[in-house]
């Protein structure tokens, strides 16, 4: 920690679960820019067109679905000879999908708890007329209707010593984060139900002369 004032007890708590939730956000990022980098064809806007008035439905599209195509030669059984085949594969059904979220997250903190007078200034104070005694009661957290809040500050692990002249203190948290792979959402696992429906296998006799490449 960079500092060694105390902090409040929920804020030092709340940091490590809110990275590790900002972590798993960003894997969930880089799965989509891996989709997008990997499995569709990069698309550029009608050349002339002014970008603020491409439609959204344009803007969002991912574009053509990126295929894996090529060819081979398969032995015919029935006409007794071989024929060339062509081949059409998504890319994405080839390649494993690094989709992981965190599966268990474990903290080991050593902190120092500190109470310190929460004071609630009385109207002769808010109105700045406070005798000195009246002052020196407020500074010192001794005023009738003051309370108390809890706060912490990161503590040294068991055998480490604090050093006044560097507030920084090591090894006085421990952090264990578990990866899963995610379940697949609907609208992907949806998807690659289609990837099955775009592989296609055609002897090279029955293509259009357009389609060949």
């Amino acid at each position: 920690m960079a500092t060694s004032n105390p902090i409040n007890v929920g804020d030092l708590l709340a940091a490590p679960l809110i990275a590790t939730i900002q972590a798993d956000f960003g894997a969930a990022q880089k799965f989509v820019e891996f989709i997008t980098e990997y499995g569709f064809e990069k698309g550029e806007p009608p050349s002339g067109d002014d970008p603020d008035e491409i439609p959204d439905e344009a803007k969002s599209s991912l574009g053509q679905l990126r295929m894996l195509k090529f060819w081979y030669n398969r032995y015919n059984p029935r006409k007794k000879q071989y024929e060339e085949i062509y081949i059409s594969i998504p890319v994405l059904s080839l390649i494993p999908l690094p989709l992981l979220q965190v599966n268990e997250a474990e903290f080991d903190f050593n902190i120092r708890i500190f109470a310190e007078p929460v004071v609630s200034p009385s109207p002769q104070a808010q109105s700045g007329a406070l005798t000195g005694a009246e002052r020196k009661q407020l500074e010192e957290g001794k005023a009738a209707n003051s309370n108390y809040e809890f706060k912490a500050m990161l503590a040294p692990t068991s055998g480490q010593k604090s050093d006044d002249k560097s507030p920084t203190m090591d090894a006085n948290m421990r952090i264990k984060i578990q990866m899963r792979q995610a379940d697949l959402p609907g609208g992907i696992a949806s998807m690659m139900t289609l990837f099955k429906e775009s592989t296609s296998v055609t002897p090279k006799a029955k293509l259009k002369p357009s389609s060949a490449e």
